[in-house]
């Protein structure tokens, strides 16, 4: 797992505020808890402004089982599949125009197909 120190604009959201908690920053798109070991992530990522899909934004989940990232497409969107969970994990997204923004989550276990979008906000 990195070392390296982000100084990232940050929120934190929980499973259960599904797309009621719009922290401005982000939100879940989709929680979901199957009786599998599976595990599926995955999401958009938008300018918070215009939101426009945000391409080759580097989309890194971090938790107990390790480090896992994707890297958005033209649609903005990211997934990381096969991946393990803790009881809190956080997902950091970065991209050289934008600020970078970790959102902290609590996860439930294996057998999770969640989603999020994501808002990034312009370098000034």
């Amino acid at each position: 797992m990195s070392n390296k120190v982000w100084q990232c604009d940050t929120t934190t959201i929980d499973c259960g505020d599904s797309m009621i908690k719009d922290t401005t920053k982000a939100y879940f798109i989709r929680c979901a808890i199957a009786d599998t070991t599976e595990s599926y992530f995955y999401g958009y990522v938008f300018d918070s402004k215009t939101y426009k899909p945000i391409e080759k934004a580097i989309v890194t989940l971090r938790g107990h089982g390790g480090e896992y990232s994707d890297t958005t497409n033209s649609d903005g969107k990211f997934v990381i599949q096969e991946f393990g969970y803790d009881d809190s994990c956080s997902l950091l997204t970065s991209h050289s125009k934008y600020r970078c923004l970790i959102v902290n989550f609590k996860a439930y276990g294996t057998g999770n197909f969640d989603g999020f979008n994501i808002k990034l906000q312009r370098k000034k």
